[in-house]
């Protein structure tokens, strides 16, 4: 299994070198120089395409044989970043296990138990330590499962005691909860972690899974599992903990993290709302440069039905939040809209934002093999995989350990 991770590696590395301009920018601050690191021929391909065709494209679909630029890199793509992915199985929980999970919840948790089960007839697991473990639905149903004693580790009060009320209220609580900062782990913490059979943590965001990771490793765990999420939560941290990593000579931004961690939508309706949202918010920020003079500024997020709304009464909105007095900006930004050269270059922005999101996932990868090395490193025998159905849950790579 290391050799795999190895592999995986050797194999994705010289890719994200040679497109790391592309990946590792922002779309909107690139501009006015958006198209400067995109290869011509590859834009000319996708630039007259549909939203629908876009898509298409993006998800993989209908390539064929096809020899085009676009093709050629998704298939690329494609094949560095395929994963193997657990086996079909028929283990499903209860009405009473299942009890206060959301569907996706429910999914997840079947997944990582029909994992385990597996590794549980090799390794005998009788403690479990739950990093970021939340309201406990994880841990309550290892505990169960399993029949382990599970230590879930959380840093939001609020939710572990809204878990602990719900599993008491049916006399099943078969966990014990800790609050606690990973971050500012205690020497008694580790007292308690230590020893366990199992750590992992499901969907732990940004710099946790690492600090997950460094911990297991630390405590002489013997299973390790792993899946990461929000990798764009800890400003200014720095990914690489594996020293093949380090000597990689590749470092993510603020932007290529973000990208990792939103992929591309997995059905159509949500990608042409995402593009809806990005003809609104390039268009504004050309009109903040072009006509008022200002470089990128965030201007937050709305709610979808904010976006239904004309452009002019978006951008007022917008600007109001700046502290600008966007009524005063109406007529201006209707003619702007109605521009065909600015329609034109938020096209091509369209265009580039696609050709970049076509390396989602092995930007997202990079961050996964990292991990997977730094285990083998530490003497772990490692492996890297799909757990979970991307349309149910796309953040479904999966990093195990075990001695």
């Amino acid at each position: 299994m290391s050799k795999e991770v190895n592999k995986l590696w050797d194999n994705l590395i010289p890719v994200l070198h040679e497109y790391k301009n592309i990946w590792s920018m922002e779309t909107i601050y690139e501009y006015p120089n958006h198209l400067q690191h995109i290869p011509e021929k590859l834009f000319d391909e996708i630039i007259p395409l549909t939203t629908e065709e876009i898509f298409s494209t993006l998800r993989q679909d209908n390539l064929g044989s096809q020899s085009t630029c676009s093709g050629n890199l998704v298939r690329l793509l494609r094949e560095i970043t395929s994963l193997s992915k657990i086996q079909k199985s028929d283990f499903s929980l209860n009405i009473l296990q299942s009890r206060y999970m959301t569907p996706k919840k429910k999914y997840e948790v079947e997944k990582v138990i029909q994992v385990l089960l597996s590794e549980h007839r090799q390794i005998k697991i009788n403690k479990i330590t739950d990093c970021c473990g939340g309201a406990g639905y994880l841990a309550n149903s290892l505990a169960n499962i399993l029949d382990a004693k599970v230590l879930s580790i959380d840093n939001d009060s609020k939710i572990q005691e809204n878990g602990l009320a719900r599993f008491l209220k049916h006399g099943n609580c078969n966990i014990s909860f800790l609050n606690h900062d990973l971050n500012f782990i205690k020497e008694e913490v580790y007292n308690q972690i230590k020893e366990s059979d199992l750590i992992i943590g499901i969907h732990t965001c940004s710099h946790l899974s690492d600090l997950q990771l460094q911990i297991a490793v630390e405590t002489d765990a013997r299973l390790i599992l792993n899946v990461g999420c929000c990798y764009y939560k800890t400003k200014g941290y720095k990914y690489g903990i594996s020293q093949q990593a380090k000597l990689s000579n590749i470092e993510l931004s603020g932007p290529s993290l973000l990208l990792a961690a939103r992929g591309i939508e997995t059905d159509l309706d949500s990608f042409i709302f995402s593009i809806n949202v990005k003809k609104y918010r390039y268009l504004l920020h050309i009109y903040l440069k072009e006509v008022l003079g200002l470089e990128f500024i965030a201007v937050g997020g709305l709610k979808p039905k904010e976006y239904e709304k004309s452009f002019e009464d978006y951008a007022i909105s917008r600007l109001d939040t700046l502290g600008i007095k966007g009524e005063d900006h109406r007529k201006d930004l209707i003619d702007f809209h109605n521009n065909k050269k600015k329609q034109e270059m938020v096209k091509e922005m369209i265009a580039v934002n696609a050709i970049r999101s076509i390396f989602s996932r092995a930007v997202e990868l990079y961050i996964a093999l990292d991990r997977g090395l730094y285990l083998k490193e530490a003497g772990y025998d490692s492996n890297v995989f799909e757990c979970f159905d991307p349309k149910i849950s796309p953040r479904n790579i999966c990093i195990m350990g075990r001695r």
